[in-house]
């Protein structure tokens, strides 16, 4: 957990965490620009870090 790396009066595990963060939010909205329809199909492939985020994503998405 990233939370937990930190020297003292700072917060550099928690930085990098919301970088990753960033990250997924950003394929994601990078995801809902692409123009589908419901006989589309959609393969990704990714790594499971970013798996676990895209799956919370998809559980809120109606698009999807």
């Amino acid at each position: 957990m990233l939370t937990y790396v930190f020297t003292k009066d700072k917060n550099e595990g928690a930085d990098e965490a919301a970088k990753m963060y960033r990250r997924n939010l950003v394929m994601f909205s990078n995801l809902n620009k692409i123009q589908i329809n419901k006989n589309d199909r959609i393969v990704l492939l990714m790594g499971g870090t970013h798996t676990a985020f895209f799956m919370d994503f998809f559980k809120k998405e109606p698009k999807i």
